[in-house]
């Protein structure tokens, strides 16, 4: 018998392709993060699961962080912003994250269009049920310290996208399968924090 019902648009809702969490950290704590993480090795960013490196896609350096007696509370803010706007505008089934992401963009460095869920990657552990479900991005930097750099998402035709330019501490929401990018930097440096939370496949 089949559990698909007939006019399913009866039932329909609003689904948000993105939102934004203002003030997720204050300016000090905002300069706080970028202090400590400056300070660390940061490493050219790759693409895919492979850690390939390929600069049509991608150049910009990141820090990956685990969760430690100096992240711990970047981590405790992360989880309840993330819950608070996951339970307000997208109700997706999350478990957690395992880590963050450091990201700077320098002078001509970019993240050209890509998503953040892993499709048809064999590499992955095919025995979990988890996958990339939302994605946050947060700017740490004051927006006049650089130019270039907007946040921009797909919503049709990649070359008329939505495009968004944070301020400091701001997040922005979306799920980890829409198309987005960081166009290049034009002037100075664009510093942020990116988190995928996981959660159940799709179903």
């Amino acid at each position: 018998m089949s559990k698909l019902v007939h006019y399913p648009h009866q039932f329909s809702n609003v689904v948000y392709r993105n939102c934004f969490w203002l003030g997720a950290f204050n300016s000090e704590e905002c300069d706080r993060i970028c202090q400590y993480y400056d300070a660390q090795n940061l490493s050219q960013g790759t693409t895919g699961t492979g850690n390939e490196l390929d600069i049509k896609y991608r150049q910009s350096n990141v820090y990956l962080d685990n969760h430690n007696e100096n992240s711990a509370w970047i981590y405790q803010r992360l989880f309840d912003i993330i819950d608070d706007a996951n339970h307000k505008f997208f109700q997706y089934e999350l478990i957690g994250f395992d880590f963050f992401q450091y990201t700077t963009y320098n002078m001509s460095q970019y993240y050209n269009y890509h998503i953040d869920t892993v499709f048809n990657n064999y590499e992955i552990n095919r025995d979990s049920n988890l996958c990339r479900k939302l994605s946050l991005s947060i700017l740490l930097n004051d927006p006049g310290e650089f130019d270039g750099g907007e946040f921009e998402i797909c919503i049709g035709d990649p070359n008329e996208p939505e495009s968004h330019k944070l301020n400091k501490g701001d997040a922005i929401f979306f799920p980890s399968y829409m198309l987005h990018r960081v166009k290049g930097i034009t002037r100075g440096i664009r510093k942020s924090l990116v988190v995928w939370v996981l959660g159940p496949k799709w179903k």
